[in-house]
């Protein structure tokens, strides 16, 4: 079984990494972490930015929403550890409840040229991850943002699933794959480097997109070109209630539909703001976020209200969409259901 463990020996005091850094005014890199009740997993995240051996300085900037378990205390007992290097943020009152995001507030405070992404649930196994990605970005200005293969890992039983890469070899992405997140599993977050400036001036599309890393990826394809490298280097955690998609998954079926609009509206600003360069794939992923969300809530509410629903999101479906969201309003006996994955084995709505 491969192994998607740190390596804990590789773990570093702040004085091997300030003395290997020299003086400096700025970090080059701000890690970007967010996390909440994550007090099983963030040892893991933390030991994975303390692993990277870099020629340049870096700031891990974490803010906890606050958490109800022991996630902040833990965090406290790394900033004691590397007062220099760790930055937290405690926040007192829930601010993701309250409608903000705590991606923005940790983004405003960042000093670096570059943000690298992961969350407090998941983590980096490679000591070299950091120090590769800002290599190439170095290399090739032209690069706005670059991310790599995962191996994802079930949180309960830690066991491996399955490494995910995009292609089987490193290469730049399209736009069209950037919008569409074709080719599998592709730009997680615990993967993504990305130059600050693209954040700087952020369109609307971006403030309307229910997932802010979503509308990171898209500005990277619209300000230089996003590089794929193809090497493991983090862990992605899945089966977490107290994740972002745990909490949209345990979502009604009202406020789940709601969610995928907003994508779909999103990606309508998106494609005015782009002059309508993309209109084929836009509406691709429209269809694909609102079909995904009428097919994955159906069996949870009566007949009327997935009606009421399939109104919503009707005019963002493509024509194969509509011919299967039709056929999800009925019951399907068992023997019929060789036909639901007929279409959708061939990606009716895609």
């Amino acid at each position: 079984m491969k192994d998607v463990v740190i390596d804990r020996a590789l773990v570093q005091s702040e004085d091997e990494m300030l003395s290997r850094w020299g003086k400096y005014e700025r970090p080059i890199v701000s890690i970007h972490c967010t996390a909440y009740n994550h007090g099983k997993f963030i040892r893991d995240a933390l030991d994975g930015y303390l692993i990277q051996k870099t020629a340049f300085p870096f700031e891990v900037l974490i803010h906890d929403d606050a958490s109800t378990d022991d996630t902040a205390e833990i965090i406290r007992e790394y900033e004691k550890k590397y007062p220099n290097i760790i930055k937290p943020i405690y926040q007192v009152e829930n601010q993701y409840s309250q409608g903000k995001k705590p991606g923005r507030l940790n983004y405003q405070r960042a000093l670096g040229q570059y943000i690298a992404m992961c969350e407090g649930d998941d983590y980096w196994t490679d000591p070299e991850k950091l120090q590769v990605q800002i290599d190439w970005m170095q290399q090739n200005p032209e690069c706005s943002l670059t991310f790599h293969a995962v191996d994802y890992v079930d949180a309960d039983t830690k066991k491996f699933i399955k490494g995910y890469h995009y292609a089987n070899k490193s290469e730049y992405v399209s736009m069209d794959d950037i919008i569409l997140r074709d080719r599998g599993k592709m730009l997680m977050s615990a993967s993504k480097v990305f130059r600050k400036q693209i954040i700087m001036n952020v369109p609307k599309f971006c403030y309307e997109l229910p997932a802010g890393d979503y509308g990171i990826d898209l500005l990277a394809g619209l300000n230089g070109k996003v590089y794929y490298i193809n090497r493991n280097m983090a862990v992605y955690r899945t089966n977490i209630n107290a994740s972002a998609m745990g909490v949209v998954r345990k979502m009604d079926f009202d406020n789940y539909i709601n969610r995928y609009v907003r994508f779909a509206k999103a990606l309508s600003l998106f494609n005015v703001f782009t002059h309508e360069q993309y209109t084929n794939s836009v509406k691709k992923k429209q269809s694909s976020f609102v079909f995904n969300a009428l097919r994955r809530g159906r069996g949870k509410t009566d007949v009327k209200n997935y009606l009421k629903n399939l109104s919503k999101c009707f005019n963002y479906l493509n024509g194969k969409a509509k011919i299967l969201a039709a056929i999800y309003i009925f019951p399907i006996p068992g023997s019929f259901q060789d036909i639901k994955t007929f279409f959708w084995r061939f990606k009716i709505a895609r």
